[in-house]
């Protein structure tokens, strides 16, 4: 079974418990909140085990001359331990370059995150305010129960945060298969990894992505949606 399979089975089966919960508000928040600062974790360790295989390797690749390990395979590998170890600035600094210069904020989550290590991160309303979302009052208009209009923003950041997950996964997964590839451990060429990591960065940038799309979709003035003068 792939490294990537085994992925999204775990996913699976993490968020099924979470789903179920009664409480669909505060336990869905702390539950999707846990499970992002455990990938995050997850990745930062996936990244220490490859810096630490990489250093063995460089110094068994001096030891052994028959090793066919290069020096540009090497340098990869320590570019992708370093990446995992830190998430948020290399998510950060991809946004700024997909978004052609334009900050539009940084790397952000939907809830609330209660945990020391996130205390830069913007997270919550300072990451995206569902309720003053144009698509979501689009969608809530006719609703005039508010205990209504509440439970369909909960849905909605619960949906955001789903796909925010599903994109850290896909980026973690993204860069490991790289280096798979590159150290000759997996087949197939670079695009399938790249394009992984650029679309997983989109995912996990989904609050800014629905803002330029929205944007995007009233200065065409397509699907019901006009700018606002």
């Amino acid at each position: 079974m792939s490294v990537l399979n085994k992925t999204k089975i775990f996913f699976i089966l993490l968020l099924i418990p979470g789903i179920s919960m009664a409480a669909p508000g505060d336990a869905r928040s702390m539950f999707m909140g846990l499970v992002f600062a455990f990938i995050n974790y997850i990745g930062f360790v996936l990244g220490f085990y490859i810096l630490l295989y990489t250093i063995v390797t460089l110094a068994t690749r001096y030891m052994d001359r028959d090793r066919e390990v290069t020096i540009g395979k090497i340098t990869l590998s320590l570019v992708v331990a370093s990446v995992l170890m830190n998430i948020s600035g290399t998510i950060n600094t991809m946004l700024v370059d997909l978004r052609g210069g334009d900050t539009g904020g940084q790397y952000c989550f939907v809830y609330e995150v209660n945990d020391e290590s996130f205390r830069n991160l913007p997270v919550g309303d300072s990451c995206y305010n569902v309720e003053a979302s144009p698509l979501a009052q689009e969608y809530v208009q006719k609703i005039n129960d508010q205990e209504d209009r509440d439970a369909i923003f909960r849905n909605i950041r619960f949906g955001l945060s789903i796909f925010q997950v599903i994109g850290l996964i896909y980026f973690i997964v993204g860069f490991n298969l790289l280096r798979k590839i590159n150290m000759g451990k997996e087949q197939g060429g670079y695009f399938k990894p790249i394009i992984m990591i650029l679309f997983s960065a989109l995912l996990i940038d989904l609050p800014h992505t629905i803002t330029v799309g929205i944007d995007l979709l009233q200065q065409l003035e397509l699907f019901g949606f006009k700018e606002e003068i």
